[in-house]
């Protein structure tokens, strides 16, 4: 069982309804922890990516681990914090989300 080198916290800078995540930006930094391949040549860190441990709709306050990174290629993690906290619309109001199945043709 092989466990990551490293590991950050991603805290939450304000507190309200997380109403929108860029999982592109999300799936994005993943890759870049080493989770994926960028080039087809990259290795892939069978122990990088990210936890969630907020997601659209949740929740939180001020200083709430919203997410974790983890890595053991990647010695620098805390410089994807602010690109993953820039993926996030924290607001006050929670937005009504859309329904998933919006009709049914028959």
């Amino acid at each position: 069982n092989v466990k990551p080198i490293y590991k950050y916290d991603i805290y939450s800078k304000e507190e309200g309804f997380i109403n929108f995540m860029n999982t592109e930006t999300i799936g994005k930094i993943s890759c870049m922890l080493g989770a994926g391949r960028i080039n087809k040549d990259d290795i892939i860190d069978y122990t990088a990516g990210i936890v969630l441990n907020k997601k659209t709709g949740d929740y939180v306050d001020e200083n709430d681990v919203i997410a974790t990174l983890y890595s053991s290629t990647v010695k620098d993690l805390e410089q994807y914090e602010n690109l993953y906290l820039e993926s996030l619309q924290i607001e006050e109001e929670k937005k009504q989300q859309k329904p998933i199945i919006i009709d049914i043709i028959k």
